[in-house]
């Protein structure tokens, strides 16, 4: 463990306390502390969280809450070649609210290597969504959370036109599911889809927030359902098909986009006419609903989830084609596969896995 240096000191510019019970960063002190990068802490604004420097064996206080953050700060931190500060984790739901705040900003900032800005928006839309189903909406979607749900929408979508973006994306995919990264995973999944149809940005965000809002209706189903392990009972099963009913129910007080209102009500309905809720089929499903459906049942097949295992990228590709043949536009499924392999989860024929 390095001594604290001088160069750290002058750093930390007027002379300020070290927080009593942060001494010695024993395992259980350094857990109370992680890492960030001051450029994640713009110049001329207010953060709602303590700042601190790791010096030796103490974290000491930098900036405090409703301090300005200024070009000064920055610059001796700069000079001194501080590259880490460190942030409470008991302010940690600060910090995140920090970041989804000027996520956008952060997604276009070059001095960030591209896979930290992937780590930020990964962690984002998962604070964002599991607001939304932790907490339980209320009965319509509020302004408020509709706002951020656009802003997350949008900003992914510039970030993921980004070369290379969705592959250091897909290094944080979960393969355990949880309705919340389920939709973020359903969404980053579609838009890479609907860009090989060259989908005009504009589009792509309406089409988004039907995809990331797709599954909000089971929020309003009970979690004895969504959890069961076995098969459901005919009445659950009915409950369940209610889902997009109830996600549309909660939309109507905010102005969901067509395309978005198409994405949450049809995605469950297949190209044979034997989905739910209208038993659509065909051409009468639209390309981006059919987009939205395919992704969606191939997170579901390469997720664990309480009624059976994961399944390789692969096998939920001949799952799709073979044993549910002609539910999926054929078209999405090859353009589904080639972004698959470009992410690495599906491996070329005789390529060893």
């Amino acid at each position: 463990m390095r001594r604290s240096s001088r160069s750290e000191a002058r750093a930390r510019g007027p002379a300020r306390r070290a927080e009593p019970a942060a001494k010695a960063p024993t395992a259980a002190a350094s857990y109370r502390y992680f890492p960030v990068t001051p450029l994640l802490l713009f110049s001329d604004t207010r953060t709602e969280f303590r700042v601190y420097l790791r010096q030796g064996e103490q974290y000491v206080l930098y900036t405090k809450e409703q301090d300005h953050f200024t070009d000064k700060h920055r610059e001796m931190l700069h000079k001194q070649g501080i590259t880490k500060v460190f942030v409470n984790s008991e302010q940690k739901y600060l910090f995140d609210k920090h970041v989804e705040q000027n996520l956008a900003a952060i997604l276009e900032m070059d001095a960030l290597p591209l896979e930290d800005r992937a780590e930020l928006l990964y962690s984002t839309a998962q604070f964002v969504m599991k607001n939304v189903f932790e907490f339980r909406l209320p009965d319509r979607l509020n302004a408020p959370t509709f706002k951020r749900l656009v802003d997350l929408v949008t900003a992914s979508v510039r970030y993921l036109d980004k070369p290379g973006a969705f592959k250091r994306l897909s290094a944080y995919i979960s393969h355990n599911y949880a309705v919340w990264s389920h939709c973020v995973q359903v969404f980053w999944y579609s838009m890479s889809v609907l860009k090989t149809f060259k989908v005009a940005e504009g589009t792509l965000v309406k089409c988004g927030l039907g995809a990331i809002l797709h599954d909000i209706g089971k929020s309003k189903i009970s979690r004895d359902i969504l959890a069961k392990g076995e098969k459901l009972t005919d009445d659950e099963w009915v409950e369940m098909r209610k889902h997009p009913f109830y996600g549309m129910a909660q939309c109507v007080a905010v102005p969901i986009p067509h395309e978005a209102a198409k994405c949450i009500m049809f995605h469950h309905e297949r190209m044979d006419g034997r989905g739910y809720a209208y038993g659509m089929q065909g051409e009468l499903i639209p390309m981006y609903v059919r987009v939205v459906s395919a992704c969606d049942a191939f997170d579901a097949l390469t997720c664990d989830r309480a009624y059976g295992k994961a399944v390789s990228g692969a096998e939920a590709l001949r799952v799709m084609n073979e044993d549910m043949q002609g539910a999926f536009d054929p078209e999405v499924l090859k353009r589904l596969e080639a972004v698959a392999k470009g992410l690495g989860l599906v491996q070329d024929e005789g390529t060893q896995t």
